[in-house]
């Protein structure tokens, strides 16, 4: 048994990866399982899902940071599957001689159970001095983690003991506090008021109270004290004292009292056993009785009611006692005083442990007030009713959701309905359909926003369907808050009177018809006397009236008649006189009283003759038709405009670069321009009536499927519609071409569709330059496979995949074990050979279906769509068998070329792609680190612990290295090539000294410090430490330019600037002058306000800028007007292929001609080919750098290989 075995609480003893090294007794009883198994586990093995994720995010980076953590509440997984809440305290120690964790855990509910068994535990470490010396140690680290006061005092009141936290409230360490006097330390006030405690302690009878403190700053706080005497055979030995901070439940009490005042609510408890009661201040107030006095029993409370009221509580009492349900009441209750009123009572119970009921609880509420309102409002609600059905007027009323509450018995007189019929309905159920309607969307509105409304017509419906007219006016009745409660209706019949108007209107509308529809003069002719007989319409259209125009003769209508149509109009009077016509019907001008013409449509009929068949009367209407004629001259101007432009258009689109096509209503068609005809290969001629799609036949580019018909969907929709993208036409001779149109409806001037014209235009070249483009910045220029950005779009898809249907596929992180090897033996050249061979055989080994990518570098991704974990591992082994198999021959030199490979499901319990990729890449790091050249798959258990030891790992020794100077500066030469330079220009490479000697290259610790916000530490002792080695050169002229990389967090952190700027104040110009700073085009690009602002103090310090691999990250060259750099470092994706890409040597020689607009120095990265740097020199680049010129080496040899160079 150990020492740890004797505590009442779970402890677990972990090291710093999470490793359990011990558990106690305790810890097997509350989370179950054996000691062999918890020992060399994961202390994450002991919570659920959700509690190893708060684990890692916030628990251990706190002990990482403070080395102990408090109160966490969290849950422990249990063997049994159950789950226990416990509040989890932990501190850093040792064990075994070697740092440790020691993690207490008490299941919340033990809490106090725990503080009166550290009594018991207190004397049974007494019992023997060597269990007294580690109980000790053991105890003060559990109580340390206690966040209330723990201590104990002799019989003479001196301390013991205390823990941590009375340094928090009286600014005195533990240690400090051993031998000091109780009285010392609470002074003579506080000692005074808790003297009765600490003499019934010392007694032995437990004490508690509350007690208000001053802390050491100052403030002041609330406690609850606890004094357990310490008994040893009989004897007290002095008590322990647990004191907790209750601060912020006082204020809660204190406010829970307030809001009882002001609610006029009072709280009660009470315990069966005993018949203890217990009332809030409030209670006393509302009952009228002493405060000071104990709360009356439950059977003394009789007095406090009225006698059939308190049977009442009684009977509901006891059936809440047996039942458990909650209960309210209204009852009377009279003060002691007399004075009486109504309260609302409320009961529930309350229960043990065990969940036997072992009394009440619940609030009374002072309703008086309410009570006499509620019976006034009752006796008002009486009246009205009463007048409602007397009330010889229709009336009713409307609750809040339009039901009704009362009507008149005239109102159910009108419709036919009882009483009992209707109330409770809704109003809108006796109404038109057409009303309804009109109510919710006008009147309505309206009526809620005035609260009145005055007159509406309405149409009822009766019992028996008839309709009945209806004028409403009603008000609406507002509660306090202005929420509608019931409005008061008053409804006229006016069914007479509207049928009376209806049958008045529809009188008047066949007498307006009638007039209007002739809309004619008439006249009345005697041949044989000339008299003529006109209305006052014929006179109105000459522009008289029938007064003013007097008596009209036919010698006036001759004179008034144009003079050109008087043979005309005489001709065919005599030939309908002769009967050769029905009637006499001409257009003829007559002269209008102004003097001007009007167009007039002249008709008559003989009606009788003479005796011996002479033509006597003749009747006849003229209509004025001057606007008609005038139309119809409009009509034939426009006709003549509209066949010149039809000839205009139709040249025009005969002549445009775009093929045209129309098409009738029924989409057949009519019509194609010699472009249409040579890209369909149809003549118009053939193709005229034929359906769309036999001449135009479409197809999409990717499936091969028939694409949509676009004239269709424009008929359908009647818009303009467009094709779909990646839309083919295929010719009649089966040509190809990339098109794009779009399809417009015809329509004539009533919205009709007339026909469809359909406009395309030939995009097969841009189209084919796009997919180059779209390829060239999906896939990787060296190897042609998906690069990163494309990976990750079909990583993201992939996911969204798994997780919407289900489906499973697995991913692949490779990397390649010897690439650094060939790479340093035979130059990055040889290597790009490498990474292109290995591509066509991780090619060769996949399915078409599947997505190889390279990430970068010796990187690669597989992703395996719809593969089940066991298929993708056959396919990583076999990648694996092959790589191993494969030889890499340069020369007469041959190499081995592994592969270490994660596996890693892609299913849907992820829920992002970076964790995807950040286990895929665990489990990479696990291959390598188990031997290399294997698959590991990952798996729960091991992903977290691995992820956290080696980041760790790598942060201690990035912590080491800046710590004790473990980082190293070289550098490597950046060329003239225009001219000499009159001294060095370099760029400073940073690297990491093993223990054993050998040297760690950025990479592999970079991410990590990135990843833990190291990074900007690292900057700092680079820059610090180069403009140091440039301080102390003892020919200083000799370099000219020393580059120095900083990283985005250093970019963008202002307290980085700060210190930047404070450096280069020291190193005075000389040497500032002399400093570069290289920022990252994505860097600056994201973070570019702050880029900006930095990279103006710097300047204005003397140092130069470079904007590094230019060219990888921007869209725009836009953002360079906000950056004042000095150089422009073009990124090396360019250069390597610059001879053999001619898109890249376009780019790079875009670039330069920006810098040389800007005035900028072009300098450019990777160069370790002759032809490429020969290349860079004939197109003006201006500094080169890489392998070809100079090989990395320490800063201190920079120099003197210069010396030995120029020697």
């Amino acid at each position: 048994m150990t020492p740890w075995d004797e505590l009442p609480c779970a402890v677990v003893i972990t090291a710093a990866t999470g490793r359990v090294l011990d558990v106690n007794s305790e810890l097997l009883i509350l989370a179950g399982g054996s000691r062999e198994s918890r020992i060399g586990a994961s202390i994450e093995d002991l919570l659920p899902p959700a509690g190893r994720i708060f684990l890692q995010t916030h628990v251990w980076p706190t002990l990482l940071r403070d080395g102990r953590i408090q109160e966490i509440h969290l849950q422990l997984s249990c063997a049994d599957r159950t789950r226990v809440p416990v509040l989890l305290n932990c501190r850093l120690g040792a064990h075994l001689g070697q740092p440790a964790y020691y993690w207490t855990l008490f299941a919340a509910r033990d809490r106090h159970r725990f503080e009166a068994e550290l009594v018991e535990q207190r004397n049974l470490a007494e019992a023997t001095n060597r269990a007294l010396v580690e109980s000790q140690r053991f105890i003060k680290a559990i109580t340390d983690a206690i966040p209330g006061l723990v201590a104990y005092w002799d019989k003479d009141l001196r301390c013991r003991f205390a823990n941590k936290a009375y340094e928090d409230w009286f600014g005195r360490r533990p240690d400090e506090l051993l031998g000091v006097s109780l009285r010392d330390l609470l002074g003579e006030h506080v000692f005074g008021l808790n003297a009765v405690y600490i003499e019934g302690a010392l007694a032995g009878q437990e004490q508690q109270f509350e007690r208000q403190l001053t802390k050491a700053d100052g403030s002041i706080g609330h406690t609850w004290a606890h004094y357990i005497p310490d008994v040893v055979n009989g004897e007290v030995q002095g008590f322990f004292a647990t004191v907790s901070d209750v601060t912020a439940l006082k204020s809660t009490q204190l406010a829970l009292e307030e809001a009882q005042r002001l609610g006029q609510t009072g709280s009660w408890s009470w315990r069966v056993d005993g018949d203890r009661v217990v009332w809030s201040p409030q209670m006393y107030a509302i009952l009228g009785c002493d405060p000071k006095a104990p709360a009356p029993s439950f059977a003394e409370q009789a007095s406090l009611y009225e006698a059939q009221d308190y049977a009442r509580l009684g009977e509901q009492v006891g059936r809440t006692l047996q039942t458990g349900e909650p209960y309210t009441l209204e009852l009377r209750y009279r003060q002691p005083s007399g004075q009486g009123g109504w309260l609302e009572a409320r009961g529930e119970t309350v229960r043990g442990m065990s969940g036997q009921i072992t009394g009440l609880r619940g609030t009374v509420q002072e309703i008086t007030q309410r009570r006499e309102q509620q019976l006034a409002l009752e006796l008002a609600q009486d009246r009205l009713q009463a007048m409602y059905e007397t009330t010889p007027a229709m009336l009713h009323s409307i609750d809040a959701q339009g039901r009704l509450l009362h009507v008149s018995d005239a109102w159910l007189a009108c419709l036919g309905y009882r009483r009992e019929e209707v109330i409770g309905r809704p109003s809108a159920d006796f109404l038109t359909e057409e009303s309804r309607i009109h109510s919710g969307q006008e009147v309505l509105p309206r009526f809620f926003a005035t609260g009145r409304c005055d007159d509406v017509a309405y149409q009822m419906v009766t019992r028996t369907g008839e309709l009945v007219d209806v004028l409403m006016s009603a008000i609406l009745e507002r509660d306090e808050e202005g929420q509608p409660v019931r409005s008061l209706t008053v409804v006229q019949n006016v069914t007479l009177r509207r049928r009376a108007e209806r049958e008045l209107a529809k009188e008047h509308e066949r007498l307006r018809n009638l007039i209007e529809g002739t809309n004619a003069g008439t006249w009345e002719w005697n041949v044989q006397t000339g008299e003529v007989i006109v209305n006052s319409r014929w006179a109105a259209i000459l522009g008289w009236s029938v007064e003013e125009i007097g008596a009209v003769t036919n010698q006036f209508r001759a004179e008034i008649a144009h003079p050109d149509e008087l043979p005309l109009t005489r001709k065919l009077l005599r030939e309908h006189f002769k009967g050769n016509s029905d009637a006499y019907v001409a257009e003829v001008r007559l002269r209008h009283r102004d003097g001007h013409w009007i167009w007039v449509e002249d008709r008559g009929r003989l009606i009788t003759r003479t005796a011996n068949g002479r033509p006597e009367w003749v009747f006849g209407i003229q209509i004025d038709i001057t606007e008609r004629k005038r139309r119809d001259e409009v009509v034939l101007r426009l006709s003549a405009e509209l066949a010149e432009q039809h000839e205009l258009m139709r040249v025009t689109l005969e002549s445009i670069g775009d093929a045209v096509i129309t098409t009738d209503a029924a989409g057949l068609i009519n019509w194609l321009n010699p472009v249409a005809e040579r890209m369909t290969g149809w003549l118009s001629s053939e193709a005229l009536g034929r359906p769309l799609l036999q001449v135009f036949q479409i197809l999409n580019e990717e499936t091969r499927e028939p694409a949509p018909d676009p004239v269709a969907a424009c008929m359908a929709e009647g818009r303009i519609v467009g094709l779909a993208h990646q839309t083919i036409l295929i010719s009649r001779d089966n040509t190809e071409y990339g098109i794009q149109d779009s399809a417009a409806p015809i329509l004539n001037a009533q919205g009709e569709m007339l026909g469809v014209v359909l406009v395309f235009h030939d995009v097969s070249e841009q189209r084919r330059l796009s997919g180059e483009m779209t390829y060239r910045a999906t896939h990787d220029a060296l190897t042609g496979l998906v690069n990163r950005a494309e990976f990750e779009t079909r990583m993201l898809r992939t996911l969204r995949q798994a997780q919407e249907n289900d489906s499973h596929h697995a991913l692949m992180y490779i990397d390649l074990d010897q690439f650094k090897l060939v790479n340093d033996a035979c130059g990055h050249a040889i290597g790009d050979q490498l990474l292109q061979q290995v591509s066509k055989l991780l090619a060769d080994a996949v399915r078409t279906r599947d997505t190889l990518a390279r990430l970068g570098g010796d990187e690669f991704a597989i992703i395996l769509e719809h593969c089940t974990m066991e298929q993708a591992n056959r396919v990583a082994q076999k990648i694996c068998d092959r790589m191993d198999d494969f030889r890499f021959v340069h020369e007469d030199r041959r190499f081995r070329i592994g592969t270490s490979i994660g596996l890693v499901p892609v299913d849907k319990r992820w829920s992002s792609t970076a964790a995807i990729q950040q286990a895929a890449d665990t489990s990479c790091y696990a291959a390598k680190e188990a031997g290399r050249n294997r698959v590991h798959a990952w798996f729960d258990s091991d992903a977290a612990m691995r992820a956290r030891s080696h980041e760790i790992q790598w942060t201690s020794r990035i912590e080491s290295a800046l710590d004790g100077d473990g980082f190293e500066l070289f550098a490597q030469r950046i060329e003239c090539l225009k001219g000499q330079a009159q001294g060095i220009h370099a760029e400073v490479l940073l690297r990491m000294r093993n223990a054993d000697g050998t040297l760690v290259q950025p990479g592999s610790f970079l991410p990590a410090a990135e990843r833990f916000h190291l990074v900007s530490r690292v900057d700092r002792w680079v820059l610090s430490r180069s403009a140091q080695w440039l301080r102390n050169l003892a020919s200083p002229e000799r370099i000219e330019s020393l580059s120095v990389n900083l990283s985005g967090q250093s970019v963008g952190d202002r307290a980085f600037h700060a210190w930047a700027c404070e450096l280069l104040a020291q190193l005075g110009p000389a040497v500032c002058s002399k400093l570069s700073l290289e920022i990252t085009e994505t860097v600056a690009v994201t973070n570019l306000a702050d880029a900006a602002v930095f990279i103006e103090q710097v300047r204005a310090a003397g140092v130069k800028v470079s904007l590094d691999d230019f060219g990888a990250g921007a869209s725009s060259f836009g953002y360079l007007k906000a950056l004042p750099v000095d150089y422009l470092k073009i990124d090396g994706q360019y250069i390597r292929t610059l001879v053999s890409d001619p898109l890249n040597d376009a780019a790079v020689r875009c670039f330069i001609d920006v810098a040389r607009l800007m005035g900028l120095k072009t300098v450019a990265e990777f160069v370790d080919k002759a032809d490429v740097l020969d290349r860079l020199q004939a197109i003006g680049v201006d500094y080169a750098q890489g392998y070809l010129l100079h090989q990395p080496e320490p800063i201190s040899g920079l120099l003197e290989a210069r010396a030995q160079a120029v020697t």
